[in-house]
């Protein structure tokens, strides 16, 4: 199902600021799917709660509907942004690393 969601943009310093996109559902409770928004052939994974991009951008809805799928029984995804980072840091250093979560909240520019 599709429906607005408000992602957060130009996150550096502290500098947010809301967007409102639409996005699809991922069949991950607080998982959103959507195109990049400045590279629109690429998908992107939105936690819905804070607005915050999730992990890398993938080539196809289909890929980033499956890395939801993935990642769906690792955390609350419904819960806030602090404490989906705070949970996500208590697990152990192993299985961070094997989860390849990265990018969780805004990322510099490159």
């Amino acid at each position: 199902m599709r429906r607005t969601i408000t992602i957060q943009r130009n996150c550096l310093l502290g500098n947010r600021i809301g967007q409102e996109i639409a996005a699809d559902e991922t069949g991950v409770p607080g998982l959103m799917t959507h195109r990049h928004v400045e590279r629109p052939h690429l998908w992107t994974l939105t936690h819905e709660p804070s607005g915050f991009r999730v992990g890398p951008e993938y080539p196809t809805r289909k890929r980033a509907v499956a890395a939801a799928q993935t990642l769906s029984d690792l955390l609350d995804w419904t819960m806030s942004r602090t404490r989906v980072i705070r949970t996500f840091k208590s697990f152990p250093e192993a299985k961070r690393k094997a989860l390849k979560l990265s990018g969780f909240g805004p990322r510099a520019r490159r």
